[in-house]
Parts: structure tokens; sequence; C-alpha cells
């Protein structure tokens, strides 16, 4: 399907994006008994450049937490969060069955989302995406749609902040985008 593995994770770099499959192991279990589950990244070039930190560098083989967008397999399913073991009585054969059902069912049409930019864009504007509150903001202005990123911005400004510094995150971004 032309992703990439690198350890527990498989990239495939799209024109506009990149796509992340993780499989997240968990700390509290041994060699003997695995316990997992699957993180799903939608890898934004123009967005993860905005961080100063990243000296204007794009990784070769960005991360799940290096995403703008980001879920669980639970998340595409509409659970909890779900886990899976591994142990001395798991059947691989109904293991790896479930793993291609979750690829089929709910990652890949999930991928399908961000085929294009315009599908991207329209899928941010109907969805109520579980990201960084700035995310959509910053992504509507990096992709020059000012019009989207101003209604962004001005629904951000009529929520109620807690955080002073939040505020002015909204407003510097704003400013920074000429949103104000």
């Amino acid at each position: 399907m032309g992703f990439k593995k690198k350890g527990n994770n498989f990239y495939l770099k799209k024109e506009h994006l990149g796509l992340i499959i993780n499989i997240q192991n968990s700390a509290y279990y041994s060699k003997e008994k695995i316990h997992f589950t699957i993180n799903i990244g939608v890898f934004i070039p123009e967005y993860y450049l905005t961080y100063d930190y990243h000296k204007n560098i794009l990784p070769d083989y960005p991360l799940e937490p290096d995403c703008a967008i980001r879920a669980r397999i639970g998340d595409l399913k509409n659970q909890n969060d779900i886990w899976f073991d591994i142990d001395e009585r798991t059947d691989p054969s109904i293991l790896i069955s479930e793993m291609d059902l979750n690829l089929e069912h709910w990652i890949l049409p999930y991928f399908n989302n961000f085929e294009s930019k315009d599908s991207f864009v329209k899928w941010l504007d109907s969805t109520d995406c579980r990201t960084h509150p700035l995310t959509k903001l910053i992504i509507l202005a990096e992709y020059g749609l000012y019009d989207k990123a101003k209604d962004e911005y001005d629904r951000l400004m009529s929520e109620k902040f807690r955080n002073p510094y939040y505020k002015q995150n909204v407003i510097d971004h704003g400013i920074k985008y000429k949103l104000t």
C-alpha cells in the first residue's frame, strides 16, 4: 500500500501531507504479554513548520506525535480506548484478521478524508476533531484560506478564556496571519 515501516511506525508520504499508523506498546507489560493500541496521525508540513523549534526542517520520517491530526483506533470506531493483547494464548490468525478489519474498515476510510487539501479542509469544517484548539486556525491560514481562518479566529475569540496565556496565543496567531 506504499507505507514504509520504521520501528513501530508506518508512514505514507502523499503530495501534500503524510499518513502515519503507529503501534504503541504499553510500558506496563512484558515480553510474555504484549499490550498495544493503534495510533493514527496526519502529518501536515505547513503546520509542523509553524513551530520555531523545528528550525524550518521537515523530518524525513515524521512520527505520530509530530502530526496535526491524531487519533486512536477507539476514536475511529467511536468507542473507548481499545488495547489489544498478545500472549501465549493468542491465536495469531484471529489477531491478524482483526488488524486487517481495523485497517480496511476504519483506518483507510479515515485516511480517505485527506486525499486532497480540499477534502481535508472539508473534513476540518465538518468534524469536531480532537486537536489542539489552534490547529484548525493554523492549517486554514497556512493553506491561504484566510476567510475560513478569520471565521475560526472569531470563533476562538468568542470563547470564554480560563487561561490568559491561551487567549494571548490566539491573539498572536490572529496578528501573525493578519486576521485581526
